[in-house]
């Protein structure tokens, strides 16, 4: 049986399973930030495109701030909005003279859209700055990669200057060239939610209201944007000799119950004793745990010999706790003969179900899987090996905020191949 799938393509369907994975907007009681349309400038783009990508951003930006999101009907660039500042400077104080129609370079303002931008607290203007098209020729077959760079710009109307400016950048890939564009106009949102979460002036703070063994309760709820899964940092403060104060980490908290005023977290790992009172922050995440490994399969019959992989598993981690989908893609790296003739490929798709207790965490992992071996030499083609099941029992142990310990033991079978128990281990990285 043939099989037409190489290591690429199994890259690219880790890439866009993850890329793709959704994300979810709340209706917070928050300030405003006011979210121009994005700017294609030279590169002429769909307008049902724009607009889903206009939409996307601004979910992005009330999942990951404490602002609500303002669309205004317009696009600018950087040095448009620079004027606009100008502008606001100008009629700060004097909104009484402001005139009905409001003009700067090319663009035009109604009153009371000027005044709608001049009372948000925020404005922020994406641009796409790049569109780099390219193609290759993939078992007979046109592919096309589209990679789009999108810069987002951040202004605060109380100061009138740009306070943030961060870029993005994302790739689509069909054969289609139309659907790679999209596919990577589409990728921009999960992106820059990641990104607004590193802008110091929109990341979201609350406090401590109580605590109870190993379960924090904070002020912040459904309304503020809070998820299940979503992990906090509490901040604790020292007094120096001389007067000054630091700030220092003083436990990590993974939310488990939402309500719409308050959440519940419980403590991964902890520092120092918590109080009411202590400060807490988001931890920004893109919402999923990149995990390299090795494992080794000790057969169960002496016909069969021992092989080892090395691999890479990518968990989505974000609003999901106790069970949460995975994939991962494997390489055969011994017997080290095999790859005279074949590149062993494996893929697997399964679930963890995942508990947790403080730093430690314990899962079990079942996951089907299909194996390709890609020949390396002209005489052979590559050949579609079949399918298996696997089950693990995985023991893991938090030893800092983003990185985790992993001790992994199971058992796999793969149908008319080869059987046995395997050993595991690696590390787990959070994003």
């Amino acid at each position: 049986m043939m099989f037409s799938l190489n290591v690429k393509d199994l890259f690219l369907i880790l890439f866009f399973l993850s890329a793709l994975f959704p994300l979810v907007a709340v209706e917070p009681e928050k300030r405003e930030i006011a979210l121009c349309s994005i700017f294609s400038g030279q590169y002429e783009l769909q307008a049902g495109a724009l607009e889903a990508v206009d939409s996307g951003i601004g979910s992005a930006v009330v999942s990951a701030s404490r602002y609500n999101v303002q669309r205004i009907g317009i696009s600018l660039k950087k040095e448009d909005l620079a004027e606009l500042l100008d502008l606001f400077e100008k009629a700060r104080g004097n909104s009484e003279n402001i005139p009905e129609t409001i003009r700067f370079g090319e663009r035009e303002f109604e009153k009371g859209l000027f005044l709608k931008l001049l009372g948000s607290v925020y404005i922020m203007v994406p641009v796409i700055s790049q569109i780099k098209e390219e193609s290759e020729m993939r078992e007979g077959q046109e592919r096309f990669k589209v990679t789009v760079h999108t810069d987002f710009y951040i202004a605060q109307t109380a100061d009138m200057k740009i306070i943030a400016e961060k870029s993005v950048q994302t790739m689509g890939y069909d054969r289609d060239k139309a659907r790679a564009l999209e596919d990577a106009l589409n990728n921009i949102p999960p992106l820059l939610a990641y990104e607004i979460g590193q802008v110091k002036e929109l990341k979201i703070g609350t406090v401590i209201l109580g605590v109870s063994g190993d379960e924090v309760i904070i002020e912040h709820g459904s309304q503020g944007g809070a998820f299940i899964g979503g992990e906090y940092v509490i901040r604790g403060s020292e007094i120096l000799p001389s007067g000054q104060i630091i700030s220092h980490d003083k436990a990590l908290i993974m939310v488990t119950e939402v309500t719409e005023k308050v959440s519940i977290g419980q403590v991964r790992y902890q520092a120092g004793p918590l109080v009411v009172g202590d400060s807490v922050e988001e931890l920004p995440r893109i919402g999923l745990e990149l995990s390299p490994y090795s494992v080794t399969l000790i057969p169960l019959t002496e016909d069969q010999e021992l092989t080892s992989y090395v691999g890479l598993r990518l968990t989505l981690a974000r609003w999901l706790t106790g069970m949460r989908p995975l994939f991962d893609v494997e390489f055969q790296v011994y017997p080290l003969e095999t790859y005279q003739e074949w590149f062993p490929v494996r893929l697997h798709a399964g679930v963890e179900l995942r508990l947790y207790f403080g730093p430690v965490e314990f899962a079990a992992i079942p996951s089907v899987g299909i194996e390709e071996r890609i020949s390396v030499t002209a005489e052979n083609d590559s050949t579609f090996v079949g399918f298996g099941l696997r089950g693990i029992v995985e023991f893991s142990i938090l030893v800092s905020r983003d990185l985790k310990i992993l001790l992994n033991g199971g058992y796999e079978y793969w149908f008319g191949a080869r059987q046995g128990i395997l050993a595991a281990g690696g590390i787990s990285i959070k994003l």
